[in-house]
């Protein structure tokens, strides 16, 4: 998480996208005046917004779930395909 920050933080400081972000934060008809690439910037920032929050959530699946033997179990049986479990029928 940290690096993601950090990443972000000297991504947004060092490159033209923080200056564009904020006018078009201030008024889109602005920036468009001023020939920023509106639409290009707003894809990029719900991009990017998108795909920290996928990763966010899949840290929490895993942090949540690491150590529970009872998912464990669960995505085993997944793994098993009815061939395998056609043995162990009984009737």
């Amino acid at each position: 998480m940290f690096v993601a920050f950090t990443v972000g933080a000297l991504v947004f400081k060092r490159t033209r996208y923080e200056e564009a972000d904020f006018a078009i934060g201030g008024s889109e008809e602005a920036a468009r005046l001023l020939e920023m690439k509106v639409d290009r910037v707003k894809i990029t920032a719900y991009t990017v917004s998108g795909a920290l929050a996928d990763f966010a959530g899949a840290l929490q699946y895993l942090a949540k779930y690491a150590g529970d033997q009872r998912y464990q179990l669960r995505r085993d049986l997944h793994k098993i395909s009815p061939e395998q479990l056609q043995g162990f029928h009984t009737g």
